[in-house]
């Protein structure tokens, strides 16, 4: 009995961990990790608490599984079904996110690193993942 318990903790134990090693994690200028967003959607705060969540349909999610916003296409909009923001590519390399008046409010470049409109990095993942996400991030859990 005690070995399958053992085998068990030990299964799950690898599991979990391998969830994380699955997510990217958003670092500042300064090299902070301050998030960590995983391959499902996952949020997670830098004490591993959970903040949030996009959902592969688009729905963006606080910590209490809410709906607080969602991804339509290119734009990004709240519950009142209001533009927040909307990404235009300007190529493979570069994303703006403008606001509703078509101000830039963050660029992200190389599928990994989010600068402000004066192009001073306000943080990056620690390996390219999806453009959306990384927006979505700021706009609903920094922003």
């Amino acid at each position: 009995m005690k070995l399958t318990l053992k085998t068990t903790l030990t299964i799950v134990v690898i599991i979990f961990s391998g969830f994380s090693s699955f997510g990217q994690n958003i670092i500042t200028s300064n090299g902070d990790t301050i998030a960590n967003i995983s391959n499902l959607g996952i949020i997670t705060n830098d004490s591993n608490q959970i903040i949030g969540e996009i959902t592969s349909s688009g729905e963006i999610k606080n910590a209490q599984g809410q709906q607080i916003g969602y991804i339509d296409g290119n734009d990004f909009k709240d519950n009142t079904n209001s533009l927040i923001a909307t990404q235009n590519i300007i190529s493979n390399e570069e994303i703006e996110v403008l606001n509703s008046s078509n101000n830039i409010l963050i660029k992200v470049r190389f599928g990994h690193m989010v600068f402000n409109s004066d192009n001073s990095i306000l943080f990056n993942a620690s390996e390219p993942m999806s453009d959306k996400y990384l927006i979505a991030y700021y706009l609903f859990f920094i922003n």
